[in-house]
């Protein structure tokens, strides 16, 4: 990068007020006619940014965006709230296997003499009948999420 361009790179600085024209700003403003136009254009260009209209939110507008933000706020909390309980149940779940685990097998031998099935048929039902409540549960808790979806857009709304 050459002089020209590091002083092309500064007129808008000078233009807006933020930077102060040195004295070897100056000596090529005074020699170079392309850069000294190109200053009077961005000093033209602030001028009619500063004569813009300040945009000012009306109180519904604000209201809104303060209700969006307290609903945003809601919503970040309940995730919270539900990885942690999500969590828990992880934990929980991990526990009692490691405290079922080892009754496992004394349990599918005893339900597979009753049942008078092999143990590979016992374990298959187990896992059917496991999968089955999951689906059911999974299913039965699917309108309460959609619920709180729903009342979280009234609340922006």
């Amino acid at each position: 990068m050459n002089d020209h361009d590091r002083i092309r790179a500064a007129l808008a600085g000078v233009a807006a007020g933020t930077l102060a024209p040195d004295d070897n700003l100056r000596a090529h403003l005074a020699a170079c006619s392309s850069c000294a136009a190109e200053l009077e254009r961005f000093r033209r260009l602030a001028v009619a940014v500063e004569r813009l209209p300040q945009a000012e939110l009306s109180p519904a507008a604000l209201g809104r965006m303060k209700r969006l933000a307290i609903a945003r706020r809601e919503a970040v909390l309940e995730h919270r709230w539900n990885r942690l309980v999500l969590t828990g149940l992880i934990l929980y779940g991990w526990a009692l296997f490691a405290v079922i685990a080892p009754l496992v097998p004394v349990g599918v031998d005893w339900v597979s003499q009753r049942l008078a099935m092999p143990w590979f048929a016992v374990v298959a039902l187990a896992l059917g009948l496991w999968w089955s409540f999951c689906l059911v549960v999974g299913l039965a808790l699917l309108p309460v999420l959609r619920a709180q979806s729903f009342d979280l857009e009234e609340k922006v709304l």
